[in-house]
Parts: structure tokens; C-alpha cells; sequence
């Protein structure tokens, strides 16, 4: 069976303890079973990987590996170190196995070696004389770090995220890892793309054979570190029903919003636990109601409308989006409904008791919708003169990236022609 669980792999800063803690509980109760620690921005996973971890943050590592124990949620120890390994190196090597025998004393048997996003080709002069090719460096790599590591633990296990890790089709580079790398060795993709519109079966297919094994699916969605102005919450779409079968773990990487990302995450569990049978407007509303309760399903649901995915190939428009194109083809009753409900969304959740977890995390999102709502409004309002509309578009503009900026726009647009 396919290995599932969640990867804080994003960049930006790292959740906070008590964010991961909550988040392995909650994996843990919806059927994740892997929780995988390589947040970007944690100096000692990648940046300053050399360096051992200061006290206090060695004390918050050592109690969620305990948070993971108790909720039966597989802990995977990560290091980054390619962005400044020397591959040929015994020092650097014997830096590297120390990181993870400390862990190893913990009672951690599951590991991975980041190779990830660091420069394409050998950059050391020992290590250009060495090895052909960064391929065969990073064989060599995880090869010695495995044997290494197997003599620590007879339970260990190792993943390896290699630097071509988005692609459709082989490359050199995944052939020589192909080749080359123990086969014990679970190896990471991402689909097609960095951040995959859609993922086939095809697809799986391909990267299998020039891994020569099952790729460990790493799916970034819902992660929005590539444009912290946007959020997420619309539910996982464009996977093949046939693509569990092909792999050997799905991984989600999160946002950084921890607690927003329980939604878009449930809607990946529903995909995996029924592949075929997954329909993602029904598995959304399924995962709102758990989230927030049914009391206030209608107005997340309205808020998650407002902020879809809006990057999968096929991916319907919204509601939203449906009663903007209505609008402007002269039915506006519908959107001057929304409308009015997304102005009136902020003010009416922000001080629910029940709601303060998500409202932490979607706050500043909430004000960029309830900006573009007001100005909105104020075009379909036949009432409003063209300074009340001007000073609600000002307002609107302090918004830098809602989905519908460019479709509100034209619509306040025709208005003030």
C-alpha cells in the first residue's frame, strides 16, 4: 500500500511547536501515517546543517519525535545539506552521519537526504575531480550514508530527494540515481512541475522506470511559499485515480498556515482513501464541516470559494467566479448576494471562540477579500456615486493578489466607464 502522510518542507518560517504538534495529532486521526521534518528555513536542517542544534530547539525536536510516538505517526528525520557538502569528503561526511546517529539515539528509524533545490552541477574542486557528474556524486552520497546508517539501525530506512525532482519525462541525471542508488533507497518526485497542475498515471510511470522503483510522490499543494499573498483552500484536484497504485508514499506539503491547511489536506485524504471514487466539491464541503463545525460551514465554504486553488488543469470556475461572468452579461442578483455575505465575513468570524484557530491563520486573507467584496459591490450598486466607487477601488488596491482581482477589476471597470 502507498505510504501517506505530510512533508513541512515549505520555505519561510517554520510552524511553531505547537502548530506541529497539533498538526501530527491531526494527521494522525485522518489517516496520515508519516510525518516528514525539513522546514526550509530551520538553519540546523539546511543553511547551517554543521552545526548542532542549540538546546531549547533540540528540546522541541526531541518532544515532537514523543508527539509523533504517541500518535503513531512515523517521524522522517531530514537533512539539506547540498548547499555546501563536499561530497568527497571524509570530514564532511562524518559531520553528516553524526547529525543522524544523534537522532538514531532518539529512537528515529526513518530518514531522508535533501538534495533538493541547490545548484546543478558540482561546484567544489575536490569534488569535480572526483566525480563525472552530480549524479554519481549524490549516488556515492546516499549509497555511503545508507550502508552507515543500516549499521546504526537494523529498522532504518532512507529517502532521497534528488535535484531534478519535477519532471514528466527521465533526464540523465534521475537515470544515473536510476542506476546507480541502492534500490532500497525510496526516491522523491513532485510531478511534472514544481507545483503540478495535474499528475497522471503516465506520469508515475515514466519517473518509475528511470528511478527503477516506485517514486515517493512529493505533491505540493496545497504550499503557498511561492506567493505568500495567497492562500490555498479549494480541495486537491487533477490526480489520476490510477497514481496511488504507482507509488510507493503521497506526501503533502502543507502551507504555512498550519491550521488553514487541515482542509485542503483532508480533501487529499478523502482522494487517497477512494481514489476512484474522489469527488473534490464533495470531499471540500466534507472537510469544512470537520474543520469548523456545521454552524459555520456555509461561510468557509464562501471563504474557500473566494480563495480556489485556481492552477489545476480542468479545475471549474468557482461560484464566484460563475456569478462575476453573470454579472457582467447583466444578472448581477446572485454576486450582489456573495458579495454582500464575503463584506459581511470578516466582522462576523473574528471573534468566534470556536473559529480564533483559523481566523489566526486566514486574518490577513479575510481583509484582502472583504476589500475586493466592498469595491465590488459598490459597482453593482446603482445608488453609489463615482467617488463613493473610486474610494471603495482605492481600498481594494491596497490587495495585492485575490484570485479575482483581475475579474473584479473589469467589473468595477465597466462601472466607472
Amino acid at each position: 500500500a502507498c505510504e501517506t502522510g505530510g512533508v513541512e518542507g515549505f520555505f519561510g518560517p517554520p510552524w511553531t511547536y505547537t502548530a506541529r504538534r497539533s498538526m501530527i495529532g491531526f494527521m494522525a486521526e485522518s489517516g496520515f501515517d508519516t510525518y516528514i521534518y525539513a522546514p526550509k528555513e530551520d538553519p540546523y536542517h539546511r543553511i547551517e546543517w554543521r552545526r548542532p542544534y542549540p538546546r531549547d530547539e533540540w528540546t522541541l525536536l526531541l518532544e515532537t519525535i514523543r508527539s509523533c510516538s504517541e500518535s503513531g505517526v512515523d517521524f522522517v528525520w531530514a537533512v539539506s545539506p547540498g548547499l555546501s557538502i563536499r561530497y568527497s569528503s571524509d570530514d564532511d561526511f562524518e559531520v553528516l552521519c553524526a547529525k543522524f546517529e544523534k537522532i538514531v539515539e532518539q529512537g528515529v528509524r526513518s530518514f531522508a537526504l535533501f538534495l533538493d533545490d541547490i545548484p546543478n552541477e558540482l561546484v567544489h574542486k575536490v569534488d569535480k575531480k572526483r566525480f563525472k557528474t552530480l549524479a554519481g556524486a549524490h549516488v556515492f552520497l546516499a549509497n555511503r550514508l545508507w550502508a552507515r546508517l543500516k549499521k546504526a539501525s537494523r529498522a532504518a530506512r532512507l529517502w532521497f530527494c534528488p535535484t531534478d525532482y519535477a519532471t514528466a519525462v527521465s533526464t540523465p541525471y534521475l537515470e544515473e540515481i536510476g542506476r546507480g542508488m541502492a534500490p532500497e533507497i525510496g526516491i522523491f518526485w513532485t510531478g511534472p512541475k514544481v507545483v503540478s497542475t495535474s499528475i497522471t498515471a503516465a506520469d508515475a510511470r515514466a519517473i518509475g522506470r528511470a528511478l527503477k522503483r516506485k517514486p515517493l510522490l512529493w505533491d505540493n499543494y496545497p504550499v503557498n511559499d511561492y506567493n505568500r499573498h495567497k492562500i490555498n483552500m479549494g480541495p486537491l484536484m487533477a490526480r489520476d485515480a490510477k497514481l496511488p497504485g504507482l507509488l510507493a508514499g503521497y506526501f503533502a506539503n502543507p502551507m504555512n498556515e498550519a491550521y488553514a491547511s487541515r482542509i485542503p489536506l483532508l480533501t487529499a485524504a478523502r482522494y487517497l482513501e477512494d481514489p476512484a471514487g474522489y469527488e473534490p466539491a464533495a470531499a471540500l464541503r466534507a472537510a469544512v464541516r470537520r474543520v469548523v463545525g456545521s454552524k459555520w460551514e456555509k461561510d468557509i465554504l464562501d471563504f474557500c470559494d473566494a480563495w480556489p486553488a485556481a492552477m489545476f488543469d480542468g479545475e471549474p470556475p468557482s461560484g464566484l467566479e460563475r456569478e462575476v461572468e453573470a454579472a457582467r452579461a447583466g444578472r448581477p442578483a446572485a454576486l450582489k448576494k456573495r458579495l454582500d455575505r464575503l463584506a459581511a465575513l470578516r466582522p462576523k468570524i473574528l471573534e468566534v471562540p470556536e473559529l480564533q484557530p483559523f481566523v489566526a491563520d486566514v486574518r490577513p486573507y479575510l481583509k484582502e477579500l472583504a476589500f475586493y467584496a466592498e469595491a465590488a459591490r459598490a459597482a453593482l450598486d446603482d445608488g453609489k456615486s463615482i467617488d463613493d466607487l473610486k474610494a471603495a477601488v482605492a481600498k481594494a488596491e491596497t490587495s495585492e493578489s485575490h484570485p479575482m482581482r483581475k475579474a473584479l477589476r473589469e467589473l468595477i471597470a465597466e462601472r466607472m466607464r
